[in-house]
């Protein structure tokens, strides 16, 4: 863990809700990159190509301040999606805005270590 609080070693998950079917998914990097998607899968399906070299995981760079978090994450030619909100312990609550199709929710990122 590093000394802002953010894991390093799995993923933050946050469960379908009444708006979709799917999890949402984010992994962070020391580097300060970050990689996110949305999927039906379960971990165990998506932890061998959850990274950095999958060229089709939006991605970003992320920047904390104290125990805010805010980072975009790029989708390619589609456009981008906003977060930003608080680290809290092994959890993330994020208000997140698509750029894409102007959707808002908020949302609590839970952490999954591997």
């Amino acid at each position: 863990m590093a000394a802002n609080g953010l894991q390093f070693n799995g993923v933050y998950q946050a469960e379908p809700d009444e708006h979709s079917d799917y999890s949402f998914i984010l992994r962070f990097f020391e580097d300060g990159t970050v990689i996110g998607m949305s999927t039906f899968a379960e971990p165990a399906e998506y932890k061998e190509w959850f990274d950095k070299s999958n060229s089709k995981m939006a991605r970003g760079e992320y920047a904390v301040d104290g125990d805010s978090l805010e980072f975009r994450l790029f989708l390619g030619g589609q456009g981008w999606v906003e977060y930003e909100g608080a680290i809290k312990d092994e959890i993330l609550e994020l208000h997140v805005t698509s750029r894409i199709n102007d959707n808002e929710a908020t949302r609590e990122y839970s952490f999954l270590a591997w």
